[in-house]
């Protein structure tokens, strides 16, 4: 009903952002595909009516989406078109270009040195009071990183504030 009014109303700002939360909605449900597809419509409207830090969420999130369905070349190709878009890299969206970038980075080779940038990142994420996006990130590098979890759980643990859990974190090497 709303994108049937904003599409009536000829509100193309407003049709984008249903797209996007919808989007998130599949995205949610599990629905990646469908996910994907509602970003990349977005991210298209965004760039048409020159939109840019929303075209840059949109791509965003359509990028991490393609990582999650393991499309690398899609994702990439996504982090390339929002790149320009973003004109200080202390916006709060360069970071996250950074941190999508070192995803795919660590994706494509999962060795100590893509770890160890990926948890770097991370670090700049908590250091940007966002300790949630950080935990996430270093969750995903001891997931992707099987051979290496004992050296990294250390470096995870301290800086990521997993020590500071009220309930210890165990995990075992079959469960990774």
């Amino acid at each position: 009903a709303a994108m049937a009014r904003a599409e009536g109303l000829r509100y193309q700002a407003g049709v984008a952002r249903l797209r996007v939360n919808l989007a998130g909605l599949r995205q949610a449900r599990g629905h990646l595909r469908d996910a994907a597809r509602g970003y990349a419509e977005g991210l298209d409207a965004f760039e048409q009516l020159k939109r840019p830090m929303d075209a840059v969420a949109a791509g965003l999130a359509h990028a991490d989406c393609a990582l999650l369905l393991g499309d690398l070349a899609s994702a990439t190709v996504t982090l390339d078109r929002v790149r320009p878009l973003i004109t200080d890299p202390a916006q709060r969206e360069a970071l996250d270009l950074r941190v999508a970038d070192g995803r795919v980075a660590f994706a494509l080779d999962r060795s100590p040195a893509s770890a160890a940038a990926l948890i770097a990142l991370a670090s700049a994420l908590a250091a940007a009071q966002r300790p949630i996006a950080a935990l996430g990130v270093r969750l995903e590098v001891l997931d992707g990183a099987p051979p290496l979890a004992d050296d990294l759980l250390p470096a995870i643990t301290a800086q990521g504030g997993l020590a500071k859990l009220d309930t210890p974190l165990r995990i075992e090497r079959d469960s990774i």
